[in-house]
Formats: structure tokens, sequence, C-alpha cells
């Protein structure tokens, strides 16, 4: 065996090239069988190969045969599991990190209340002494973890359906695991759960990042005393109560609000300090009229600084929009303009279902404004296009380092290329996708190939609304202006390719004549 087998951290990086996000039995076949080559390997393929259980099948596996009959969802217990049964369990148990058990679980239901017995309270952590991340899925009873609980537990996921006992069962977890960093309830509670979850959450003092849906102040009060708390993804209950005193949020540095109508989430960010926000996503559950947009905005503005948000996300595409007033849900550029002040931002993405009005010189402000841009989404379907491709150029001339671009506009008329101060046409490097929505173009393709390559020289994808979601998700006739567009713009795709190759025989040329 070569010498450099025998250190350790090179071993460590091999055995880690087998890791995948669900091992495949050939991964951990290979690492099982290096665990039994040579005594040199084993611990350490080992480590790997326990390190992540997506179910307890194999610790069941582990246990004595004349503990159960038949295999995987047929298994049935055919005695009590007694302390020595864990001996040779254990073995391996001491090298699990994480454990992920979902509703597919191979180790049947009724098993669980009897390894549950089997471990007696204060003996988990002998037995996982290294488990610190659990995420159970399962539609089932939570108790039915309580023996994989332990106060080492630093990062908890759980999805639950409701249930009394669950009820029971969340608001005892900050005893047994009171060192929680990290925490994720994907259960939206019921009237039943809700206190249960406020004291779960009141009970947490350690706690770096949350996902859960807040049911009263007083949780939400708690999470803003937190110095640690660094990640917030939430809904807010429609049910919340004014606010009356402000929210500081010290260390918050990512909100993501997923839930919850316009009056709680203007509410509380205008009650809110965050003074280190980096990013922030807001999707409320109805769609934006322009008087919310406006008072959300300037809530928006007035609760963090304007130098530390560098990521925006506002999904206003919820909900329906009212037929007889459809202008009460468009969102101007005045709407935006609270939102000038974050100068810093390089991501930004606005959807609406309503529709966003923004002119070219109104477009070039935003270009001034963001000259970090790398991901600018805003997505929208008016049917008049006030955008044209000259906005385009105004990107490419101000935001350098935009890869990412979604927008809608009316390509129908070739503006001049642009040039920049020296007199040199702008050429933008970064961008390679462009998504254009269902933005209006004549033809022939090749004039709009021949403008969008010379400012974009790297643009290699064009993608419609057609070509995401089919005429027939979009509700449209196959003959409808839609598909035409799309087939031009599809035109223009193929054409890119063309221009890039001809620069680059240009290129080649003039570096052969100089030489």
């Amino acid at each position: 065996m070569h010498d450099c087998l025998t250190i350790p951290e090179i071993l460590q990086i091999i055995f880690e090239n087998f890791q995948s996000l669900e091992r495949s039995r050939e991964d951990r076949r290979a690492l099982a069988a290096l665990a039994r080559t040579s005594n040199a390997f084993s611990a350490l393929a080992l480590d790997e190969l326990w390190k992540e259980l997506y179910d307890l099948e194999p610790i069941v596996c582990c246990m004595p045969s004349d503990l159960f009959s038949g295999r995987g969802e047929d298994r049935k217990l055919l005695r009590p599991i007694k302390a020595s049964d864990w001996h040779r369990p254990r073995i391996y148990l001491n090298r699990v990190k994480r454990i992920y058990i979902s509703h597919d679980s191979l180790v049947p239901t009724n098993i669980f209340p009897a390894l549950n017995a089997s471990l007696p309270a204060g003996e988990v952590e002998s037995h996982f002494r290294k488990l610190t991340s659990l995420q159970w899925s399962y539609q089932k009873d939570l108790l039915n973890i309580r023996f994989l609980l332990s106060p080492k537990l630093n990062t908890l996921a759980l999805g639950f359906p409701s249930s009394l006992t669950n009820s029971s069962f969340l608001s005892s977890i900050p005893l047994v695991c009171p060192g929680l960093k990290e925490l994720s309830v994907y259960s939206m509670y019921s009237s039943l759960e809700g206190p249960s979850i406020s004291e779960l959450i009141r009970g947490l003092h350690s706690l770096r990042k949350i996902h859960i849906a807040v049911p009263d102040l007083a949780s939400l009060e708690h999470l803003s005393r937190l110095k640690g708390l660094t990640s917030f993804t939430c809904s807010l209950s429609n049910t919340l109560p004014i606010l009356h005193s402000p929210l500081s949020f010290i260390a918050l540095e990512e909100v993501t609000v997923l839930d919850g109508n316009f009056e709680t989430i203007i509410d509380f960010f205008s009650r809110c300090s965050l003074p280190v926000l980096k990013r922030l996503e807001i999707s409320p559950s109805s769609s934006a009229t322009t008087t919310n947009a406006d008072k959300l905005h300037r809530a928006l503005s007035g609760s963090c600084p304007p130098s530390s948000l560098t990521a925006l996300t506002l999904n206003f595409d919820a909900g329906g929009v009212a037929e007889e007033h459809p202008d009460m849900y468009t969102i101007p550029f005045r709407s935006f303009e609270p939102l000038l002040c974050f100068f810093n931002l390089t991501s930004i993405s606005i959807g609406s279902k309503s529709g966003i009005c923004l002119n070219d010189e109104e477009m070039e402000i935003i270009a001034r404004t963001w000259p970090h841009l790398r991901r600018l989404s805003l997505w929208e379907r008016v049917e008049s296009q006030t955008l044209s491709l000259r906005s385009l150029s105004t990107l490419a001339e101000h935001c350098p380092c935009l890869n990412s671009l979604s927008l809608s506009l009316d390509a129908r008329y070739i503006p001049e290329l642009p040039t920049s101060n020296a007199r040199q046409p702008v050429s933008q490097l970064a961008l390679h996708e462009l998504c254009i929505g269902r933005s209006p173009i004549s033809g022939p393709a090749i004039y709009t190939t021949r403008f969008l390559s010379s400012i974009f020289p790297n643009l290699s994808r064009v993608i419609t609304e057609v070509g995401i979601w089919g005429l027939d998700e979009l509700g449209e006739d196959e003959d409808s202006e839609l598909q035409v567009y799309h087939e031009l713009w599809m035109e223009v795709e193929s054409q890119l390719s063309i221009f890039r190759a001809v620069r680059e025989e240009e290129r080649a040329k003039a570096l052969a004549d100089k030489s």
C-alpha cells in the first residue's frame, strides 16, 4: 500500500468523494468494501458510511436476528427490545451525525415505541454521541423520535400532522434540546398547536436560524431579543395584533416572509429595526394593490440601513386581480423610489401578476442607482409594453456585472447601437441568459439578434414564457401572437451562436495578422 494512503487526511478526502445527497447502493457497497479491506481504512470508511442516515433501517438491521421477523415495511417485532440488543448497533451509532426520516421510511411505525422504550431518558447521548441534526418529515406522531432527542442536537426539522399528542410534545422539546441553533417546523399550526409552538419558540435561547409560522406576539418579541439569530423564515399569522413597540433584530442577516396579508407584513416591517439585514424575500398571500406596495416599500426603506441590503425579492403575484379595477394593482416607478436608497443591491426580483410599469428613462435611473446588479428580474404580464430594447443597452452600459436578466419589453423597434463616452460600442460581457417573457417582436429576427449580440456578446440563451410553460398551460391557441413571438425569439437564440462564431473567427484572424 502506498505511503500516502496511511495519511488520515488524504483518506478522508477520498472517502468523502463517495458522498451524495442520497447515497446510491453502489456507493454504500464501495465504502463497506473499503472498511473491510484494511484496518487503516476501517475507521474512516465507517465514519463516512454512517455519517448520514436516510432511514433507521440500517440501525434495525444491526440488531439480533431473533428480534424481528420479515424485512422492511413487513418487519414485525417478536419480543421487547433489551439493552443488550443495542451492543452491536452502538459500534455504528456513535458515528452518526445526521438522520433524515421521511414518509417512505422502511421501518414500520409500530417499531418506534419499542425503540423508545428500550432507551430510557439519559441513555440517548451514550448511543448517539455525535448526532447533532435530525429531520422528521413523517406524517406520524412526534413521540416516535423521542429516543433520538438529546441536549447535543443543534439542528431540528419537523413535519407532522395536527394532533393533541404532537401539540403536547412540541412544548417539551426545549427541555430536552435547550441548545438548538436551527429549528424548522413545516406544519401550519392549528388553533390547537398555536400555544405549543409559542412555548417551543420562547423556550429556545440559542437559535441562529428558524423557519416557522409565528403564532403570536409573545413569540415574535422573544425572537427579536435573540442576539444570535441571523436567519428568520416565517409566515405571519393574520391574527397578530398591531405592534405597539419596536422590534430590534440586531443580528438578522436573512428574512423571508412566506405568507401573511399586507396589513400584517407592513406593520411588522414598520416596527422592525434590521441594522445588518443582507437578504430579504417577501411573498404576501394576496396581490399587491398600488397603495399596499407603496406602504410596504416605504416601510422597508425605514427598517434597515441603505448600505446593508444586497438581495431583495418581492413576490406580488399571489391571489387574483379585480377585473373591474385592474389599475388599482398597477405598480408604477414612483412606488419603487423608496427602494432606490439601497445602493448596494446586487440582486432584485419583483414579480407582479397585475403589472409593473416602467419606461426607458425610469430604467436608466434604476441602472444608474444599482450598478452592482448581478441579477435583475421584473416579471409582469401587462399587455401594453412601455420598455423598449433601449433599456437593455442602458443596463449593458451601467451594470457590467449583470449575468441574469428577466424583463418584458417591446422589441418591435430596433434602436441605434449605443456607444460609450469614448464613442466605442457598449459591450457587456457578463450576461449569458435573457428571460424575455411575453415580449412582442417583429421579423426578420436577424436585426434583433444583431442588436443583442452587439451589446451582449456572450449572450447564448433566450427564454420565453411559452418556452417555460407551454401554450396549453397559458391557455392560448397554437396560432396566437404568443406562439409567433416565441418562434421569432427562438430564431434570435439560434442566430446568436452564429454571431459569436463570426467574432471568434475575426479575432483569430486579427491575431494571426499581427503575428
